[in-house]
């Protein structure tokens, strides 16, 4: 079984990454975009008022062109391939792990965990609509 953790890039930007996040428009990150949620709620998130809004601030972040280039690096290291088994740990709502099904696929199997019940039942949905089996829990 292949592992994957993917490091927030919410939680990446609030910690200061230098030099991944310089080349993209303030307006991306932090107009409107940040109005409706905080980064700490990130910890807690099945207490936040609208995880919409965390669900769309982070497709954003899933946006941004050098954050895609550092999953293409880490899904080539980490060997994933067809017929692999993956386990995502930390997946939110599933948008790698999505991904991730479709390169093991087929024969492969992807799971996902999250601490948050509330990304884990979006990512059920998503998989459901992609038409994907992918255990998350």
């Amino acid at each position: 079984m292949h592992l994957f953790m993917a490091v927030p890039s919410a939680l990446t930007l609030n910690c200061g990454a230098e030099g991944l996040f310089d080349s993209i428009p303030r307006s991306l990150v932090w107009n409107n975009l940040m109005d409706d949620i905080s980064l700490k709620q990130f910890t807690a998130m099945d207490q936040a008022a609208n995880v919409a809004s965390y669900v769309h601030a982070l497709e954003a972040f899933d946006g941004i062109e050098q954050l895609q280039q550092l999953k293409v690096i880490a899904r080539q290291r980490g060997g994933i391939a067809r017929g692999c088994s993956i386990l995502d740990v930390g997946c939110g709502f599933g948008l790698e792990t999505l991904r991730l099904a479709g390169l093991v696929a087929p024969g492969g199997k992807a799971a996902g965990i999250d601490h948050s019940a509330d990304f884990i039942a979006e990512a059920q949905k998503r998989a459901a609509a992609a038409k994907l089996q992918i255990d998350f829990r």
